[in-house]
């Protein structure tokens, strides 16, 4: 992804304490390994998959690495113990997912508010790289002083004046609950 990297380490500037994975550094095993307990935000923009057939199999494209192979699908994730109050998955179709018994939909927004996420930001189709980057930047610019939702809204608000089409500022949602 392009502007990934940029999105990540623009972000970061806002946040005093932070811990920013790029480019070979941003492993599965890394995610898998660090403690994300007391962690206030979560934000993982990287290539997302869904797997209509088998949804638990849907990923997170990853760096490979550690006896990993760089995709963290929802199965994996539901065994993270984590209690952010949001995880941002700034990624294609991260929040797509398929009805199962239950009433249940199995995606992978779901697993991470199975791991413990307070809210979960996710996609409902393929994303342009560049609009997202946007997006993401004008949502934390708001989220910092209004809460999630209102900051998601007015930030495609923002970005539906450079890219007037839905398929750029309409693709993420919120689920959750997310605290400020």
């Amino acid at each position: 992804l392009d502007f990934a990297d940029d999105e990540v380490e623009t972000i970061a500037k806002d946040f005093k304490e932070r811990s920013v994975l790029t480019g070979k550094d941003a492993m599965e095993s890394a995610v898998k390994a660090k403690d994300l307990t007391d962690t206030g935000i979560i934000h993982i923009a990287a290539h997302g998959k869904y797997n209509a057939k088998y949804p638990l199999k849907s990923a997170l494209l990853l760096a490979e690495g550690d006896k990993e192979d760089g995709n963290l699908e929802t199965f994996e994730i539901f065994s993270l113990n984590m209690n952010p109050r949001l995880v941002v998955l700034s990624a294609c179709q991260s929040g797509v997912g398929t009805l199962e018994g239950g009433d249940e939909v199995q995606s992978l927004n779901r697993a991470f508010l199975y791991a413990g996420a307070g809210g979960v930001m996710a996609s409902l189709w393929n994303v342009s790289d560049q609009a997202t980057y946007r997006l993401m930047e004008y949502f934390y610019s708001f989220y910092a002083d209004r809460p999630a939702a209102q900051a998601l809204r007015d930030a495609q608000v923002k970005l539906m004046k450079e890219y007037p089409s839905p398929y750029y500022w309409a693709p993420f949602y919120l689920t959750g609950r997310m605290g400020q």
